[in-house]
Parts: structure tokens; C-alpha cells; sequence
């Protein structure tokens, strides 16, 4: 039997966020108004971490849809009032809250504009109760596990996903 490994994530979880600049930023909740703009975010998020998706227009329409409808998916905008960010909520419980879908497009990565919506999307669950919140991130990916760590999130572990042939 044949294997392949699909990805190798570490696990991340955070009980206090470290302050951070929000440098004039803002995050606020995606609505059918953001459809657009949202689904081309995630559309660049399944690019980069699923390239292999089998439909990822498809994908990108109906993640959208299902975290607008949900409250779930949030947006970063800039100073300038520029939307530059997203991450959303997910794998919720009474106790924790779980961040993904972080995506800042290539042409304006290296801003900190996915550390600040992350530590503010944190920082708004532990204030709406919950004591905890976690996340993944790509292992070969050292900036985000740094900037991360760097908000407050500590290192759990590895999950590693295999597909396996025979």
C-alpha cells in the first residue's frame, strides 16, 4: 500500500492574546455585500494550502455562503479602508473556538495584516466567553507558525494527513 502525505499542520492554542498594533485597522463580519471580494479570498486560500481541489470555484462559493450565513467569516480592512484579510470561526463549543480560513492575498502579505485579524478574532471570542481558541497552520509555512506564536498561540503538536492507495 501506497501513501501520500496530503499535509503536516501544527496545532496551535491560545488562553490570552498578546497585545497587538492594529496600526488603524479594523476587522468586521463578511455579509452578502463582501460575497465578492470573500470568495476570491478564499478562492486564493484553497490555491495556496488545497491545490490539488477538485472544484475549487464550487468550494470557494459554498465555504462562502455557509460562513456568511453563519456569522463566521471576517474580514481585515486597513487604514486606508482597503479590505486586505480574512479568517474565519469554526469548530465551535461552548469552551472553544477554532480560527482558520487566514488568508491575506501575495501582493500584500508581509504587513501583519493576518496576525492583527487573527489576534483580534481571537481576542473578540475569549471576550464573547470562551477560554480557548486554536488553530493550524502549514509546517513548511514558518512565517505564520512565528507570527502565531507571537500573538499568543503556543505550540500543541503535529497533525499529519496521509491518503493511502493501494
Amino acid at each position: 500500500m501506497r501513501h501520500i502525505l496530503v499535509n503536516h499542520l501544527g496545532v496551535y492554542e491560545l488562553v490570552e492574546v498578546r497585545a497587538t498594533d492594529d496600526q488603524g485597522g479594523e476587522i468586521f463580519v463578511a455579509t452578502t455585500d463582501h460575497q465578492e471580494i470573500a470568495s476570491n479570498f478564499v478562492l486564493g486560500f484553497l490555491n495556496d494550502c488545497f491545490p490539488n481541489e477538485k472544484s475549487p470555484d464550487e468550494c470557494a462559493r459554498e465555504t462562502v455562503t455557509r460562513h456568511i450565513q453563519n456569522g463566521s467569516l471576517f474580514l481585515w480592512k486597513n487604514s486606508k479602508g482597503d479590505t486586505v484579510s480574512m479568517a474565519a470561526k469554526n469548530r465551535e463549543s461552548r469552551n472553544a473556538a477554532a480560527i482558520s480560513l487566514v488568508y491575506t492575498p501575495k501582493e500584500l502579505r508581509g504587513q501583519g495584516y493576518e496576525s492583527r485579524i487573527v489576534a483580534r478574532l481571537t481576542q473578540k471570542l475569549l471576550d464573547e466567553g470562551k477560554s480557548k481558541c486554536n488553530l493550524f497552520t502549514d509546517l513548511k509555512n514558518p512565517t505564520s507558525n512565528s507570527s502565531y506564536q507571537k500573538i499568543g498561540y503556543r505550540f500543541l503538536g503535529e497533525s499529519i494527513h496521509f491518503d493511502f492507495m493501494s
